[in-house]
């Protein structure tokens, strides 16, 4: 990443006073520990830079500044000022264009809160709206996952947990997080299991050229997709219909035929049992509304329908009277065996 590479090149130059040189280098290490989300990190090596510096990373060192307060909760206007100052001395607010798919949020909040308002309107109307990403993220039998259309490994089993509890909850606390993935949010352990989890996650979908920009955001104490990120995963459309089946027979269809083996194999922490558990029962409820509603129009199709839900769950009544409605054999009998 930009940030790696600019933190080797400084650290080559090896440092030893006050100067221009340790103070790239403390904007490297900055920069380096943000992309990493250690933002205390990032603003302690910050605050470390003092003198002369690059004209043209100044005012980039004054928004990273300006966004770690932000996402702390405790932006105020004195450190946008000081950002606009410098941006104006040094003639670069093309630094903060470059910028602008990591800072978007803090030009639209200070656009918000009418702070220099015609800086940051002119920021973020400099540049083009760059389109969406496709993530298709599948978590059913052995997880797959493809950026833009291009599989990519993530070989840490706590990344693809951490990624699969991302797509179905949305945005999490730290503690949240942990919490889920390893229990116990008290053990200092498990805290940098996660780091470790979270820095893997984003260096294997960095593997997509592309990805251009964090795919995991920490805002307002939170982390959450990048919603340049536009996520299809299957198990999260049969999450969201369990309180409001759609009527259409194709998207009903679609979902049912979309649940195909167990959710996250092989891990078995308790949220990822729990979710198991929670995506069969609607999985069920889907087919015996689908099965329902191809008695009318289609009723071979029903029937192996039915028989599908019954390999899920050898007691639903709903498959068993639809089968026995429609095949003139012992139903009950037959369709135990089948499941």
């Amino acid at each position: 990443t930009h940030a790696e590479n600019l933190l080797i090149e400084a650290r080559v130059s090896r440092p030893t006073e006050a100067s221009i040189q340790l103070n790239r280098l403390y904007f490297a290490e900055g920069m380096f520990a943000f992309a990493g989300a250690d933002f205390a990190s990032a603003k302690d090596w910050f605050l470390q830079i003092d003198g002369v510096f690059d004209e043209f990373d100044q005012p980039r060192l004054k928004a990273y500044l300006a966004e770690i307060a932000r996402r702390e909760g405790s932006l105020t206007r004195a450190l946008v000022s000081e950002l606009v100052e410098v941006v104006h001395k040094s003639g670069h607010s093309l630094a903060l264009v470059l910028e602008v798919n990591i800072l978007q949020g803090l030009y639209q909040e200070c656009i918000r809160r009418n702070w220099y308002p015609e800086v940051f309107q002119e920021l973020t109307s400099s540049v083009f709206i760059e389109d969406a990403v496709l993530l298709e993220v599948d978590l059913f039998a052995k997880p797959k996952f493809l950026v833009a259309k291009v599989p990519i490994k993530i070989p840490l089993a706590k990344s693809r947990e951490l990624l699969a509890w991302s797509v179905l909850n949305g945005a999490g606390t730290r503690d949240e997080i942990v919490q889920a993935l390893w229990g116990d949010v008290t053990n200092k352990r498990n805290l940098e299991y996660f780091k470790i989890a979270l820095r893997k996650l984003r260096a294997s979908l960095y593997e997509s050229p592309s990805l251009t920009f964090d795919p995991i955001l920490f805002e307002n104490g939170a982390y959450v997709l990048h919603p340049r990120l536009q996520v299809l995963c299957v198990a999260k459309n049969i999450l969201d219909a369990r309180d409001d089946f759609p009527s259409d027979i194709a998207v009903l269809e679609s979902l049912f035929l979309g649940y195909k083996g167990v959710f996250l194999s092989g891990i078995d922490s308790p949220w990822v049992v729990e979710m198991r558990q929670v995506l069969l029962d609607v999985v069920v409820s889907i087919g015996e509304q689908l099965g329902l509603l191809l008695l009318e129009s289609d009723v071979f199709k029903a029937i192996r329908i039915f028989k599908r839900v019954l390999e899920l769950d050898a007691l639903s009544d709903v498959a068993l009277c639809g089968l026995q409605s429609q095949v003139r054999v012992p139903l009950n009998a037959e369709a135990r065996v089948l499941a």
